[in-house]
């Protein structure tokens, strides 16, 4: 499936003319059947909506506008947790090395993640762990 539009928002209204465009969110919600790949772009004039970006985060560059690495994990987690909410699959807490969420909670309503560095750390090292224990 291949669906490109003009405009097209990740999770606020789109943009252009009537009837405007289904946001990325809404588009990959209505699309028939599963996917192994998504493949999500849009503009940087969206990021300013992430709950999770507080401005001290370290997620952007100088330009407030490009991510730094911090950022890109942020926002990859952002959006894995819309998604794990919406189909209502588990996730991590937004502190490091707290619980999983059996449901996923909608992420704008978690507080920002305290280190995502961090987070990704202990769940590659928690992932580890189990593999290590399945493998023995």
């Amino acid at each position: 499936m291949f669906d490109a539009k003009s405009c097209r928002t990740l999770g606020i209204p789109s943009c252009g003319e009537r009837p405007l465009p289904l946001n990325a969110v809404e588009a990959i919600g209505t699309a028939d059947g599963n996917f192994d790949d998504v493949v999500i772009m849009a503009g940087y004039d969206e990021w300013w909506w992430i709950p999770h970006t507080p401005a001290d985060s370290g997620w952007f560059t100088r330009d407030r506008i490009h991510l730094t690495l911090d950022g890109a994990l942020g926002v990859a987690d952002y959006i894995a947790r819309w998604i794990a909410c919406t189909a209502g699959l588990p996730c991590a807490t937004t502190v490091p090395g707290g619980p999983i969420e059996t449901v996923c909670s909608k992420p704008d309503t978690q507080p920002p993640i305290a280190d995502v560095t961090e987070q990704y750390e202990k769940w590659l090292d928690e992932v580890a762990a189990v593999s290590l224990a399945i493998s023995t």
